[in-house]
């Protein structure tokens, strides 16, 4: 039985350490660069009137998510084992958002904590962005789901 599990306890040791491997920053693209892009994309392909309540609804929402990504970064983003590292950039990189040094892997657990049910367009918008992220944009088509 032992031998058995045996083989089955060394994948896990080996997919836990793949797992707890920091990410090197800065990344490319960043969440500020992938935001900005998005946002372009869906002007590009939903073109409203510059000014009007959508365009700015859709404004303030892209920025809501960038400053709620660099408001919660360190206090719920991050992996335990991510943490010195932030501390590090934090300190080497004083006057820079984080949004300017992380990606889209921070930027997708951003998602997985966003409050759906008060925010509908929130979540419109989110949902547009993650077809977006699920087919590869234009400017990024290097950012794209794996399956």
């Amino acid at each position: 039985m032992i031998g058995k599990m045996l083989p089955s306890i060394n994948k896990y040791a080996f997919i836990h350490q793949l797992l707890i491997q920091l990410v090197p920053l800065p990344r490319k693209p960043t969440v500020s660069e992938i935001l900005k892009a998005y946002s372009t994309t869906d002007k590009a392909n939903r073109p409203s009137r510059p000014g009007s309540a959508e365009a700015d609804i859709f404004e303030e929402v892209i920025s809501g998510i960038k400053l709620y990504f660099d408001r919660c970064l360190g206090n719920i983003l991050l992996y335990r084992f991510e943490r010195q590292q932030y501390v590090d950039v934090r300190r080497s990189s004083e006057g820079k958002e984080m949004s300017d040094i992380y990606g889209a892997e921070h930027l997708l657990r951003l998602f997985g904590i966003v409050p759906y049910r008060p925010c509908t367009h929130l979540r419109s918008v989110i949902a547009r962005f993650d077809c977006t992220y699920e087919h590869g944009s234009t400017e990024h088509p290097d950012i794209k789901r794996s399956h």
